[in-house]
Parts: structure tokens; C-alpha cells; sequence
């Protein structure tokens, strides 16, 4: 993840909540995380891997992103009021706040979808992010030259049975 600038520079720390109701979330459970900065695209990891250094340069590129992702991550959680470790299949919304629109959305999504399921598993907030635990994904992109960031939601399935 490339750093940020300016103000809203400081890393890791943003909402995380967890609620039973809301306007559009109905009654069904939800967690929030805010991840400060930017992913690199699809085509910049496919760079990485075939230049020099090829598949340790893209390699050191996930194990960045990741890091950065996981500290903001356990930050957040330490908000929450008890454990989402949910036991049941999560809707994923991720909301991508992009500093100029240089990128395309489905290269932003591939891969930092991959980094952010990832860090969720290794930080304990998703057992896994397979089929049993993921049954959608919805994605929606804003341009925020001050402020990169995605905000998550992983939202109770509505078609949890």
C-alpha cells in the first residue's frame, strides 16, 4: 500500500462497529473496517512478477499490503465490543475511496480484495474466505484525492440459511 499524504495521513485507526439494526442492514449482523491508503492494481502485481525480481519483488508487494492491512485491522478491533468471528456466511461490501481515477476499478478489486480476505483470516475476524464463509461481494468506487482508503463491510448473509 502506498502511504497517504497530508492530514488524514495517520494509519489504522477508523470505525469498526458492530450492530443488530440499521436503515439498510435490517436485522442482520455487520462489522465495519476502514483501511487507510492505496492497493496496488492488478497490473502493477502482474508487473512485479514478471520484471526484475519477478516473483519476490510481487511477493514483498502482498507481504507491504498485508502488514499494513493486518495493523489497521487488530487497531480497529480492539473497537469492537465483542468478537466477530462469525460462524456464518458474510456478504462483503467494500466501498474503494481512489486518489484519481489512473486506475480501473476491476484492477483495484482483484487484488485488493485478494490482500483485505487475506489479512481478515490471519487476523481472526474471518475463519476463512472460501465458499463457506463468503457468498457475495459488492463493490462501489469514489474518487478521494485526500483520503484513499476502502471501508469493508462484511455483513450477515441474507442467504444464510
Amino acid at each position: 500500500m502506498s502511504g497517504t499524504s497530508g492530514k488524514n495521513s495517520t494509519m489504522g485507526f477508523g470505525c469498526a462497529r458492530n450492530v443488530r439494526s440499521g436503515d439498510d442492514m435490517s436485522e442482520r449482523r455487520w462489522v465495519r473496517f476502514i483501511i487507510k491508503g492505496e492497493f496496488p492494481s492488478l497490473n502493477e502485481y502482474i508487473l512485479a512478477e514478471r520484471g526484475s525480481g519477478g516473483k519476490y519483488r510481487a511477493n514483498h508487494m502482498k507481504q507491504y499490503a498485508q502488514q499494513s492491512i493486518k495493523w489497521q485491522i487488530k487497531a480497529q478491533m480492539k473497537n469492537i465490543k465483542y468478537n466477530f468471528l462469525p460462524d456464518f456466511p458474510v456478504d462483503v461490501h467494500c466501498v474503494w475511496y481512489c486518489k484519481d481515477k489512473r486506475k480501473d476499478p476491476d484492477n483495484i478489486r482483484a487484488i485488493g480484495t485478494k490482500f483485505l480476505l487475506d489479512s481478515f483470516v490471519d487476523c481472526g475476524v474471518l475463519v476463512n474466505d472460501g465458499w463457506g464463509q463468503i457468498t457475495s461481494f459488492k463493490d462501489t468506487f469514489f474518487v478521494d484525492k485526500d483520503n484513499p482508503r476502502v471501508e469493508i463491510t462484511l455483513m450477515e448473509s441474507e442467504y444464510n440459511e
